[in-house]
């Protein structure tokens, strides 16, 4: 009997990071669950690693802002155990807080927190009842400090840094690990603008704009050694460490400006 891969549930798996995550693991030899709002993309991704890697792409679409949605998913998933879920998908809305459409910031959160908390919480029972899994949570460098202009998407990151370190430790001993992975910015749909997907990234200093296949490359690195914190690059690894350095209220004015270049860039 032919032994089955490992299988890999990737959400947000239609463009981004999304993408190189499952071409990362399905080059390394796991089967995946691709999950996005668009099937077609989905398709599209399936095809391309089923031909190259011979692996086997369950596509399931679903929005994971929509209330239930997620319990049918885990209702929908292949009968065999997930060995690595990574909570991917994300959203950020940059703007003033108060002259921004809250159901846009809400749904910040609904994506960027609650989903991701019910869908870490409905596959984690089942790799603790095995003794093995791995979970991996898409954070951000802006999880580290305020930012003013993106005030809402960095508490939500700050909310998922800050519960994958405290689940890390609850599962420590149980053979399941949990791992927050940091990206700076990154060369995705979410930062040149979904609207606007072949306008050229904002231009940054010492090369401060990823490449997602960089950053899933390292990601995949981190997961299997089950690091609890990784923020890719030298560069983005020195600013998240000095951030915690300055008072508070320098952070908060420096990152500021930042925003607000990137304001005026979009």
């Amino acid at each position: 009997m032919t032994q089955k891969k490992p299988l890999a549930l990737i959400t947000g798996a239609s463009s981004g990071i999304g993408v190189e995550l499952a071409r990362v693991f399905a080059r390394e030899g796991y089967d995946l669950v691709l999950v996005a709002r668009r099937q077609a993309e989905l398709d599209t991704l399936g095809d391309e690693l089923s031909a190259a890697y011979h692996t086997h792409c369950y596509v399931l679409p679903c929005d994971l802002t929509v209330p239930g949605e997620i319990e049918k998913l885990v209702g929908r998933l292949p009968k065999r155990p997930v060995d690595v879920l990574l909570n991917n998908a994300g959203v950020m809305q940059m703007k003033e807080f108060a002259q921004d459409d809250i159901q846009r910031q809400l749904q910040q959160i609904q994506l960027n927190v609650l989903a991701l908390t019910e869908l870490t919480h409905r596959c984690l029972k089942p790799m603790l009842k095995r003794g093995e899994g791995r979970i991996a949570n898409l954070a951000s460098v802006a999880a580290f400090q305020p930012v003013p202009m993106l005030a809402v998407y960095a508490a939500t990151k700050a909310y998922v840094l800050s519960f994958s370190e405290a689940l890390s430790e609850e599962l420590h001993g149980t053979g399941v690990s949990c791992t927050a992975i940091c990206p700076g910015f990154t060369d995705t749909p979410m930062l040149r603008g979904h609207k606007h997907p072949q306008r050229k990234p904002p231009a940054l200093p010492l090369g401060l704009i990823a490449d997602p296949a960089f950053v899933a490359a390292q990601a995949y690195e981190a997961i299997m050694e089950r690091e609890v914190i990784m923020v890719p690059g030298l560069v983005y690894k020195a600013l998240t460490t000095l951030s915690r350095l300055p008072p508070k209220g320098l952070v908060r004015g420096l990152v500021g400006g930042v925003g607000r270049y990137m304001k005026k860039k979009k």
